[in-house]
């Protein structure tokens, strides 16, 4: 008979023994066990394993009257729908946790929803609103390094997102800085995979594939697929931009096939965004318009409209390289369409230029 893996050994192990304390009367809730064993599914791309437990969770706490379990149930919820991009009804679920947060009086699980709620709001490009829920977590606690690292990591992501990369490399390596500080092997491999994009995008290419290189095996060792998906990701775009595009298009296939073996949805669409950028630099037209509507019709299906209209942009690109000029027009137009209503849209300016070339 083949044996487990020893991380995977090792987690077996570790929710056993929860679940014996809880059995035992140690005063465990169950709900602490069952969490603990939805976030290692979710990690490990077992969605529909994962979202039984969370709806188990849910339900079994809301028939209860212990306020703070229902609290943590719904938080665990909206983590599985945030990883799989459905936002909206991420937030609904936030806004839920942060209420019963409130009337609890629990500092550290209002702290740490804050940063939940601001980094969904950067995805849902709500920016103003993600800094709010930043600086409130900072102000509750200016003494916690942890709480620190967690924003300047959030913060990180809020400049990546805007484009704005030296703001995200001073971020991201103070947060790097903070995980160190506090010998925390996991948080240093989630720093470091924002890290790597704000170097990539600075120029710094040799730290860029040092930290894709260390997520993709920190990724492999603890058996998180996700991880691993974001570090091939990472370790593609840099190949991208020193222009050896079919290592950049063999990485990008890695992310992709992952995230499909996963059913993950939201990572299928920023891969195949991703494939076909590269796939367009080499010529291949037919290959990147069907990988960019693919992307296209993921984001459309969740309300993303940030990504869509960059999914409708991306699509225009390809019309225009097959010299298909009406084709991109209309491609440009409904991404326009879309992105006019986006305040504070970082991708505008890069819209209305194509606008100027296709004139």
């Amino acid at each position: 008979m083949n044996k487990l893996p020893p991380s995977s050994r090792t987690r077996r192990s570790c929710y056993h023994r929860e679940k014996l304390w809880f059995f035992g009367g140690a005063g465990f809730y169950p709900h602490d066990v069952l969490l603990r064993k939805n976030e290692i599914l979710g990690l490990t791309g077992q969605w529909d394993q994962a979202e039984e437990i969370t709806q188990k969770c849910l339900a079994q706490a809301e028939s209860s009257d212990d306020r703070f379990a229902l609290s943590e149930c719904i938080m665990g919820r909206a983590a599985l729908l945030y990883v799989q991009g459905h936002y909206p009804e991420t937030l609904e679920l936030y806004q839920r946790a942060r209420k019963l947060y409130d009337e609890t009086g629990r500092r550290e699980q209002l702290d740490r929803m804050r940063l939940s709620l601001g980094s969904l709001y950067v995805r849902m490009a709500r920016f103003d609103q993600a800094r709010e829920c930043y600086r409130e977590a900072l102000a509750s606690a200016p003494n916690d390094k942890r709480l620190e690292m967690g924003v300047r990591l959030n913060l990180g992501l809020l400049h990546i997102q805007l484009e704005e990369f030296p703001e995200a490399y001073r971020e991201c390596r103070r947060a790097l800085e903070l995980a160190q500080e506090l010998g925390d092997p996991k948080e240093i491999y989630k720093v470091r995979i924002n890290l790597c994009i704000a170097a990539r995008e600075t120029g710094r290419l040799d730290e860029a594939m040092e930290c894709a290189e260390h997520t993709i095996a920190f990724a492999q060792k603890i058996n998180e697929k996700r991880g691993c998906g974001m570090g091939y990701n990472n370790a593609a775009l840099i190949w991208q931009k020193r222009g050896n595009l079919d290592q950049a298009v063999e990485y990008f296939k890695r992310y992709l096939n992952l995230a499909e073996s996963m059913s993950d949805m939201n990572n299928q669409a920023i891969a195949s965004n991703n494939l076909a950028g590269a796939l367009l630099e080499q010529g291949e037209l037919a290959e990147a318009e069907k990988y960019f509507s693919l992307a296209h019709d993921i984001m459309k299906s969740f309300g993303n409209r940030l990504y869509q209209a960059d999914s409708l942009y991306n699509l225009a690109r390809a019309r225009r390289a097959a010299l298909d000029l009406p084709g991109a027009r209309d491609f440009l137009n409904q991404a326009l369409e879309i992105a006019e209503t986006i305040p504070g849209n970082p991708y505008m300016g890069k819209y209305l230029d194509l606008r100027k070339e296709l004139a």
